[in-house]
Parts: C-alpha cells; structure tokens; sequence
C-alpha cells in the first residue's frame, strides 16, 4: 500500500517496514543446575548464574568451564576472577549476579532494611510458582516448592549483599573467593 507524504504525493515508502536488525539469538540464559548449565555453555550461550547461593557457586562455575571447551569455545582466560569463563572472540562470559544494597552514611539501617526487605520478598513472590525456593536449597535445607522465601534468607545465601560499603566489599571478596577455581 503506497504512503503520501504531506502535499498528497506517493512515498516510496511502504506501511509494511521492514526491521533493519538482524536478529540474534539469546545473549544470556538464566542458569541453575547442570542441566540448564549443560544447555547454554555447549551451545555457547552466556550462562547468568542467578540466584546461586554461594555454597554452591564453585560447583555451578566448574560445570560452565567443563561444557565450554566441549563446545569449542575458549577456556578460562582469566580464572581468577569472578567473571570465570570468558571467550572475547564472541564475548561470552558466566557472571554471577548479587542483589546489593548499599547503605549510605546518615541513613537509618532499619528503615533502609525494612525497605530492601519488602521489595526482595515482593520480587520473590514472583518467583515462587516457578519452584525458585529449590535453587535456594542446599543439601540439609528444608526447601519446598511452597517455601516463603524472606530476605533473611536471601541475605544468609549471600544473594542480598545489604550494608555499608565496606561491608559490602567485605562480603563481595567472600563471593568471589567462594567462586575462585
């Protein structure tokens, strides 16, 4: 169907565009087990470990670098960081994600936790018909897919980081060592 422009004459454009992006496949996949693990690194996907507990970190990173080579993409070029796995090439790589808070000076501590408290169980009332109080569960939990999942616990897996700066910075280097192969 031919478009006028504004004096009544035919554009030679058309109602119907075209995109002019290309289109890509998924940038990051949500990872939680070997499974979903297996799934994005052995097709070079970037695997978003969220909301790994800490405890567990380490084995979630060992498996993306075990299915990547697989895969034919580039190992670990920079192992010791948190960042484990990163092919530049394609720029894939395997972050961590943490829920951090920081608590900056003159404000009061138990306003501001009250706050964050509210907004992470709101987020994770989402979550809780997908069954993600289990991804929570390490081994001696009594996690069920009903589990109510409160922003104490989160804080006690280390996926809400809340405090000031340095307590931030002292829990974040105790991340990245859990992660460290």
């Amino acid at each position: 169907m031919p478009v006028r422009d504004g004096r009544g004459r035919r554009s030679p454009r058309s109602v119907g565009s075209r995109s002019r992006s290309e289109t890509h496949p998924q940038v990051w996949q949500p990872v939680t087990n070997e499974r979903s693990i297996s799934l994005g690194a052995g097709h070079g996907v970037n695997c978003f470990h969220h909301p790994d507990p800490t405890a567990r970190l380490k084995k979630g990173l060992r498996h993306v670098l075990r299915r990547g080579p697989e895969a034919k993409l580039a190992g670990p070029t920079r192992p010791r960081c948190i960042q484990v796995w990163l092919d530049s090439d394609k720029k894939r790589a395997s972050p961590v994600s943490r829920n951090v808070h920081l608590l900056l000076p003159g404000v009061d501590r138990d306003r501001e936790w009250e706050r964050v408290k509210l907004g992470m169980e709101l987020e994770w009332e989402l979550y809780g018909p997908f069954g993600f109080a289990l991804v929570l569960a390490e081994p001696g939990d009594n996690f069920t897919m009903n589990t109510k999942i409160t922003a104490e616990i989160l804080a006690e897996k280390e996926v809400l980081i809340f405090g000031t700066p340095d307590e931030v910075a002292e829990k974040l280097l105790k991340v990245k060592e859990a992660g460290r192969l």
